[in-house]
């Protein structure tokens, strides 16, 4: 489980350069390997790579809060996407493509190693939703990111945006490792982590548990948009463990 609060300290807005050319813009979030302690930022695949439509980012700049009591106070992390001339990131043991929906599955991990001042709350597996949770199809859900590159730069927060569940969550959509969810979202929202709506009961299938503080859960990645339908494509969370240890 996570507080509300933290869920905004462990994302950040991606933008993509090509030499000093800026020609992208998305979300990452920073995410903890509780087994061997690295850290990683997590994204989508499409944002760093698109061999479709011939995109290629050389390095990326995010932007990182310095302060906990000044959010005003940020600085700017330059990571390049490739060293000697090979791709630093992870992908999935068993990725593979499809010509509507793109890489299966549309996430990466970039290795990062913060520095002291970092001020970061990285997500894990621990806040993953319990094995017998209960949602159901219309479920308020949040998604943190940067639509259209807009957020408050001043502070370095991103915007949240309400989301509801569209599938069955747990099933596989198409027998693809995704949910659908139903909300107004945008480029630049690539790679948003998607949450519970933070509530202090937590909906078991044998039982109810009553926090005494709202938390959430972490339950996927945000990747494509169906743009006449209002739907996007959510990964689920547990595919980031896959792709750190490298095994499906």
């Amino acid at each position: 489980m996570q507080e509300e609060s933290n869920m905004y300290f462990s994302v950040t807005p991606i933008i993509t350069f090509c030499g000093k050319t800026r020609i992208g813009y998305a979300t990452g979030f920073f995410y903890k390997d509780l087994t061997t302690g690295d850290m990683y930022l997590i994204t989508n695949r499409h944002v760093i790579i698109n061999e479709t439509k011939q995109y290629f980012p050389e390095y990326i700049v995010i932007r990182v809060h310095i302060d906990r009591h000044d959010l005003t106070k940020n600085r700017e992390v330059k990571i390049q996407l490739y060293k000697n001339g090979k791709p630093i990131w992870i992908e999935h043991p068993n990725l593979s493509f499809d010509n509507q929906i793109g890489a299966i599955p549309d996430i990466v991990a970039i290795p990062v190693q913060p520095e002291n001042n970092w001020l970061v709350d990285p997500l894990s597996k621990n806040i993953f939703p319990p094995l017998d949770i209960v949602l159901v199809p219309g479920d308020d859900l949040i998604v943190l990111g940067y639509p259209l590159g807009f957020y408050d730069e001043h502070h370095n927060l991103p915007i949240a945006r309400r989301a509801a569940l569209s599938s069955p969550f747990g099933v596989r959509f198409r027998g693809y490792p995704f949910f659908l969810v139903d909300a107004k979202l945008h480029v630049g929202t690539s790679g948003a982590p998607v949450f519970t709506k933070p509530t202090t009961a937590i909906v078991r299938k044998e039982k109810v548990e009553i926090s005494s503080r709202p938390v959430t859960f972490f339950i996927g990645v945000h990747s494509a948009i169906y743009p006449n339908l209002e739907l996007s494509i959510v990964w689920y969370a547990w595919i980031i463990e896959e792709i750190i240890r490298k095994s499906p």
